[in-house]
């Protein structure tokens, strides 16, 4: 199947890109008519950043949105490939685990995944807070997936200094119809995915969906004999919807499985200077000698690695959710949503990408959560008072469980530090937002809203140290260390509540019909917690909540310019970064060695820009594109009484922007609309480590993609593609580990070259 450039770059002439990323770009009518109306285009998409229907571009808040069709259009297949259509938004693998990525939406991000620290980003699926999202899972029959940018604690709860990634899947509709997808790709892989919607009487229906999705993977491990950044993986959805008078109710059961070997790891760099001692020495001469010969064979650029042992990752999610509305009155509508989830999965990773034993872990992890929320929400004053009202519940518990090997392989040495702790994390709040619209001639609003949250976490550190002879210690300092005796232990509790108040406050306005002007302010909130691996008395300290107070303004457009049809949409921003949580090498308070953890290490400001822009210059031929800047700076960051507050953000690019092309050539019965697509995105290059280790670093990239899509195919129902992602075949990298102690660094890439095939039928009133 393998297809030359040449031949791909002959059949193709167009991509998937930014175009569908502003909805609003649709026929226009006849332009004098919209000029002096001012009309809104009719597609124009519907978003909820602030709990209730409204239009994108009514609402002053920075949003990018993507509906359905546009995921679909574009063959994304994870919630990472959103990010070629976002601006501020990157996704890096987290520790090459398969399944999970750290978020960075304008500059905040958290790498860690695991129950005692939270992200600063939240995934919201349905409207449910999902805490230990497994981000890089399939996207299959959605309705919408916004991206709300900057702080949205008052409307949308803790833990979103950064933004909210707001996922919707599709709801049944009144009609019985479904469809069936297939794609084939070269490197060989398949997905598969269908859903059927049955109606069951007058606004009630049924709708089930489901995919299956595997590839080979595009790495051969060489000294195993195996393939990673392999797929396999498969999901269902049920989703059933009633309603009887004014009452509305929607359960959606989800469930989502893997079963693979994880992510390729590829040795980047060598830290200077580390070179062990007398029984690590040859270690690090293996790990020299290793990497001289993986470089002169070209590895990365083949795609092959090597590895101690043989990576896995496996996992599956599965939720039930109730989300229901009780007309009250005509403008004042009662809303509650109740959900559950659990999460488990269990990973081994070779850290360096080498057949030497540096750095092994396994790991296992369980998640449970629920969380209820109760709203009311109405107009009041004639239409002029929009406000919600509401209180949240949310608890979750679990436990992490990881075997760490430094040094030695695991196959033939028990020596290795059982990492296993236990959390319970609670939170309160009850939150109030209103807009209301000032009874002068020119549309202004003015809006504002708090929150008061009380979060609680409770932690078991149970670390434990297995010697050369099999001999189990105790390694949590503090802890009762009767472990040679009958039902001994090792566990030290520890519990801390955190208080929150999160608030927003701003003023928008509509000089023209298609021009919304905004400012606002808001501070955001991220609650502490502790470090799970904790073993010292000063590692158990609990880390403190992080704040950012948020200056934004933004321009919106949508409507024509002379006789092209064109949307803007721009926000500028300035947050102060308060307390931020870091993962960082510090030394013991007793003066002996060194430790890490998160810690509240540093000060910092953060200044960003964001731009979209999309132009119909002829009925047939859209033009869009992005960029954002994202400055972010230490004001303060000290390392071992070292001043680096110079050093840049992991995981943040300052620059990222995309364009595409999207023409509509043929349009008529016999043929169908074919259409031709080209875009590609570009991403600086940033940081792995907060301490900036010299050599720590992904270098920038630019990816193009293209597709051409023949819609209602030869008269039929019918959707033909054939695409290619990464068209010119970059190497790139997405993520990696950084670790100065240990002295290495090493990094994941992202996808080769990938030709695909696909096909779409819908059946009934789909």
């Amino acid at each position: 199947m393998r297809l030359s450039i040449s031949a791909v770059s002959a059949g193709l002439l167009a991509c998937t890109a930014p175009a569908g990323l502003f909805a609003q770009t649709t026929t226009p009518p006849d332009p004098a008519g919209a000029q002096a109306s001012g009309a809104a285009a009719s597609d124009d998409i519907v978003v909820t950043a602030r709990r209730t229907a409204e239009k994108l571009q009514d609402v002053p808040v920075a949003v990018t949105a993507l509906t359905g069709a546009a995921i679909e259009n574009r063959s994304m297949r994870t919630l990472t490939d959103i990010q070629a259509l976002t601006p501020s938004l990157n996704f890096t693998s987290t520790n090459a685990q398969g399944s999970k990525a750290a978020v960075s939406l304008r500059g905040q991000r958290q790498p860690s995944t695991g129950i005692g620290v939270d992200p600063s980003v939240g995934v919201y699926v349905n409207e449910m807070y999902m805490a230990r999202a497994a981000i890089d899972t399939s996207l299959y029959d959605l309705e919408s997936i916004q991206v709300l940018k900057g702080p949205q604690g008052t409307l949308f709860g803790r833990n979103t200094t950064g933004g909210a990634i707001l996922v919707s899947t599709k709801k049944p509709g009144d009609y019985f119809g479904g469809f069936l997808r297939a794609q084939l790709e070269d490197p060989y892989a398949y997905t598969v995915e269908g859903a059927i919607n049955v109606p069951l009487g007058e606004d009630n229906g049924l709708r089930v969906a489901g995919t299956r999705q595997y590839r080979r993977g595009y790495t051969r491990i060489v000294n195993l004999g195996m393939r990673s950044d392999n797929r396999d993986r498969y999901g269902g959805r049920a989703t059933l919807s009633l309603k009887s008078g004014a009452l509305k109710t929607m359960f959606v059961g989800d469930y989502y499985r893997w079963h693979e070997n994880g992510t390729s790891v590829f040795p980047l760099t060598r830290v200077l200077g580390v070179n062990g001692n007398g029984t690590t020495a040859p270690i690090y001469a293996a790990l020299d000698a290793a990497l001289a010969a993986q470089n002169a064979a070209g590895y990365t650029g083949d795609r092959r690695s090597t590895s101690t042992i043989r990576p896995f990752s496996e996992g599956r999610i599965y939720s039930a959710l109730n989300v229901t509305t009780y007309d009250l009155t005509d403008t004042i509508v009662l809303k509650n949503i109740i959900g559950y989830s659990a999460t488990r999965a269990a990973d081994i990773v070779d850290y360096d990408g080498t057949s030497v034993p540096l750095l092994l872990t396994n790991v296992t992890s369980s998640q449970h959560q629920f969380s209820e929320e109760a709203q009311a929400q109405g107009k009041s004053f004639g239409g002029a008072l929009d406000w919600i009202v509401g209180g949240y519940y949310f608890r979750e518990s679990g436990w992490d469980d990881g075997l760490s090997s430094t040094f030695v392989d695991p196959a033939v040495s028990l020596v290795r530090q059982n990492n296993h702790f236990e959390a319970v994390n609670s939170a309160r709040s009850a939150f109030a937002h209103a807009s209301y619209l000032l009874p002068i001639d020119l549309p202004v609003h003015v809006f504002g809203g708090a929150r008061i949250g009380r979060d609680t976490r409770r932690m078991s550190f149970q670390t434990k140290a297995i010697s050369a002879t099999g001999a189990i210690t105790c390694s949590v300092a503090g802890a009762p260390a009767t472990l040679g005796v009958p039902g001994g232990v090792c566990a030290l509790p520890v519990s801390k509540t955190f208080s929150s108040t999160t608030w927003d406050v701003g003023i928008d306005a509509k000089p023209f019909r298609d021009l919304l002007l905004y400012g606002s302010i808001a501070r955001g909130y991220r609650t502490g917690g502790f470090n799970g691996r904790a073993t010292s008395v000063f590692t158990q300290i609990p880390f403190d909540p992080e704040t950012i107070l948020n200056y934004e303004a933004g321009i919106k457009f949508s409507g024509f310019v002379g006789d092209v049809r064109t949307t803007l949409n721009l926000a500028a921003y300035h947050s102060l970064y308060n307390d931020i949580q870091q993962n960082i090498i510090f030394p013991n308070p007793t003066g002996v060695g060194i430790s890490s953890g998160v810690i509240n290490a540093a000060k910092g400001r953060i200044n960003g820009l964001e731009v979209e822009l999309s132009i119909r210059p002829i009925q047939s031929l859209t033009l869009s594109g992005f960029y954002s800047l994202t400055d972010a700076k230490y004001t303060r960051f000290e390392q071992l009484g070292v001043d680096i507050s110079d050093n840049d953000f992991a995981g943040v690019p300052r620059d990222t922007g995309g364009a595409a092309v999207m023409w509509d050539a043929i349009d008529n019965d016999d043929l169908g609309k074919l259409q031709f697509n080209l875009s590609f995105r570009f991403s600086d290059g940033y940081q792995l480590d907060p301490i900036n280790v010299a050599g720590s670093y992904i270098k920038s990239y630019s990816i193009w993609n293209t597709s051409v899509r023949l819609e209602r195919a030869f008269g039929t129902p019918a959707t033909l593609e054939i695409y290619a992602k990464n068209l010119f075949d970059k190497t790139y990298g997405t993520g990696g580990f950084s670790t100065a102690s240990l002295g290495f660094a090493s990094r994941t890439l992202g996808d080769p070259r990938v030709v695909g095939l696909g096909v779409r039928l819908p059946f009934g009133g789909e």
